[in-house]
């Protein structure tokens, strides 16, 4: 299993947020609100309805192959 480095997050309101994995590391809920320095845009022009979205990032590459 790969670690993972950051969640993805879009919200009823449609922000997206990006927070690294170690910010949240071993919590299993969170309050949104708290995060809101991770905010890194809106969907809102997508024309998406409201929902909410989590999706873990593994920023690492594969190991090469011999």
């Amino acid at each position: 299993m790969r670690p993972v480095d950051f969640f993805f997050v879009l919200d009823g309101d449609l922000n997206i947020y990006l927070i690294p994995a170690r910010v949240i590391a071993g919590r299993v809920t969170i309050v949104l609100r708290s995060y809101s320095r991770y905010i890194t845009g809106n969907a809102a022009g997508l024309g998406v309805p409201g929902l909410l979205v989590a999706v873990l990032i593994d920023t690492t590459l594969p190991a090469a192959a011999p």
